[in-house]
């Protein structure tokens, strides 16, 4: 099962837990890696810290790492990972971790943990948009698939009320980092398509919008079950 809710540390994650860790200054945001990648090499996952800038060295300080960088346990991308500048492309960016995950389970491993810093993707409000979009579109893969994720957002750059409408995307959060969170919801233990928790005293327009496309409907009127039930499952795949 899924955690779910707000947590003060990333010690003792699961193998499908996603996980948002807003920062506000990146000293703060290393550590925490080195703790989170460190517990997936203990569970046997191929474990990935993609960061802007990344050299392959930057975690051998952490005991352990350095062997298993060496023996393809341990990786670290460059940020150029998802695909460069521009706005990401969320369906492009969950068949790429998709295609990763499988892969490390084919190589022996129990699945992929990556940790990101994905401040420099999410500067502007169209980007923030599309990747709010591939947050909840790979949630929804981790959910089913042995895929784990911390993502990193520096709120010092983005400001809180960015970092906090990324932070709404995940099932887990730092507290007092967002208020509402909307998330998929774990298919072994509901039904339901996605989860909303969490108190909101929104007013007016958040630059991320809905993760999927709008309902043709008229406001008034609520959406059918079967428009409910079409959103994420009509996008989601590998």
């Amino acid at each position: 099962m899924r955690r779910t809710g707000f947590v003060d540390t990333v010690h003792g994650l699961g193998g499908h837990d996603h996980v948002c860790w807003v920062f506000d200054a990146p000293g703060d945001y290393l550590p925490v890696v080195a703790r989170f990648l460190a517990d997936g090499l203990a569970g046997g996952q191929r474990v990935v810290f993609v960061a802007d800038g990344a050299h392959p060295d930057d975690l051998d300080g952490v005991d352990g790492f350095a062997a298993a960088r060496a023996a393809g346990a341990a990786q670290v991308w460059d940020l150029a990972a998802y695909g460069g500048a521009g706005p990401v492309d969320p369906d492009a960016q969950v068949r790429a971790y998709a295609a990763m995950t499988e892969q490390a389970i084919a190589d022996g491993f129990a699945g992929l943990r990556v940790a990101a810093n994905a401040t420099p993707l999410v500067r502007t409000a169209e980007a923030r948009a599309a990747f709010a979009r591939y947050e909840f579109l790979i949630d929804g893969y981790m959910a089913r698939r042995p895929m784990s994720a911390m993502c990193g957002y520096h709120r010092g750059e983005l400001g809180g009320a960015a970092a906090a409408e990324l932070a709404g995307m995940h099932p887990l959060a730092r507290p007092a980092s967002t208020a509402l969170r909307l998330f998929a919801a774990d298919p072994r233990t509901t039904t339901a398509a996605a989860a909303l928790a969490g108190r909101s005293t929104w007013r007016g327009t958040s630059s991320c919008g809905p993760p999927w496309p709008a309902p043709t409907s008229p406001p008034s009127a609520a959406p059918s079950p079967s428009t409910r039930a079409s959103w994420p499952s009509s996008t989601i795949g590998a």
